[in-house]
């Protein structure tokens, strides 16, 4: 198997990671201090969908650049928040 087929695919960061469906403009006043997701530097729409990772801080990201970053991580075995470093725990599933 290659190793990018194990990294995090997609349904399993919006399953674990943050709640389905969450927008950006939705999402709590903390999450919203950041206006770029620092993985693409692209700005947040209020209707965007965004990935709230589960790092101490609660760092937002487009759930693609999410899963691309997960995907350069998988060599290591451990994923890391793009923003601070935390190692964060993500379930890795092969049916989605």
């Amino acid at each position: 198997m290659d190793k990018l087929d194990s990294a995090p695919k997609l349904g399993s960061i919006m399953k674990y990671v943050s709640k389905d469906n969450l927008k950006y403009g939705e999402a709590s006043q903390k999450a919203r201090e950041t206006d770029n997701c620092v993985i693409c530097l692209g700005e947040f729409e209020q209707d965007d969908e965004i990935a709230v990772l589960n790092c101490a801080e609660g760092h937002i990201f487009h759930p693609p650049c999410l899963e691309g970053w997960f995907k350069t991580q998988t060599a290591k075995g451990e994923y890391t928040c793009p923003t601070c470093r935390q190692e964060v725990t993500i379930e890795k599933t092969n049916n989605v």
